[in-house]
């Protein structure tokens, strides 16, 4: 016998689980979590304990401090950043500008992973580094700190005074997961604030809240529901690197 649920319904699960195995849980491109369970005689294969992971601190062996502070004293320099085109960017506070992607344009922030990407495609897409990346020798160390190689390349800014990306996953590109070969998503924030809040739920369907810290590094599961709002007075400026996977 089968069992389904919403996986934020806490007290439902917990009941179920009292007299099923919990199988796993689902993820849709629009946030929600469905957990499975299962009463019977069967195996099941288990998943990677990587999977369960929302957020994680990387382990740089190296003060990345003044690279960070380096990168702050330019952000002034930088051109306007592009609007990210999305259902959860509601008030067009979610905004980039491309060190590395797949069009020479510092403007072109997305990714031919996307459907409405690919469909406007006038030219094949190559990915390749923009103008930008040349003034700053700070994100090309931060890039060699992290090892192997990478994909797109982005500043990501979003705005102060309540700016706010709604819940939501990015399952709608392919290629996020922890196998070889796929890419994972890192954040280095170069500028925030203690009144930025930043959430992600987990495979149990509890909210977590996470204070991501200036001179750090995280891997973030962005397969996994997630949202954040920027109530402070200072925008939130992040460098966002999606790093291919290797063992």
């Amino acid at each position: 016998i089968w069992f389904e649920c919403m996986a934020e319904d806490i007290k439902l699960c917990s009941i179920i689980e009292s007299f099923a195995e919990r199988i796993g849980t689902k993820v849709d491109t629009f946030g929600n979590l469905q957990a499975y369970f299962f009463r019977g005689v069967r195996s099941h294969s288990k998943n990677s304990s990587l999977e369960r992971i929302t957020i994680s601190e990387l382990k740089i062996q190296k003060n990345i401090l003044p690279l960070v502070e380096s990168i702050q004293t330019k952000l002034k320099i930088l051109p306007e950043f592009a609007n990210h085109h999305s259902n959860y960017n509601k008030k067009k506070s979610w905004s980039a500008i491309s060190l590395q992607g797949y069009s020479s344009d510092v403007s072109f922030i997305g990714s031919p992973n996307e459907k409405k990407i690919r469909e406007k495609a006038i030219e094949p897409f190559v990915l390749q580094e923009t103008e930008l990346m040349k003034d700053f020798h700070e994100v090309q160390e931060l890039i060699s700190l992290i090892g192997g190689q990478v994909e797109r390349v982005r500043f990501m800014k979003l705005k102060s005074g309540q700016g706010e990306l709604t819940r939501h996953t990015d399952l709608e590109d392919k290629v996020f997961g922890l196998n070889d070969g796929d890419v994972m998503r890192i954040h280095f924030p170069i500028v925030t604030n203690p009144d930025v809040k930043f959430s992600m739920w987990n495979l149990d369907g509890v909210e977590e809240n996470h204070q991501m810290k200036v001179g750090k590094g995280y891997f973030l599961d962005t397969r996994k529901p997630h949202s954040a709002i920027n109530a402070g007075d200072e925008e939130r400026t992040h460098l966002v690197i999606d790093a291919y996977t290797n063992e």
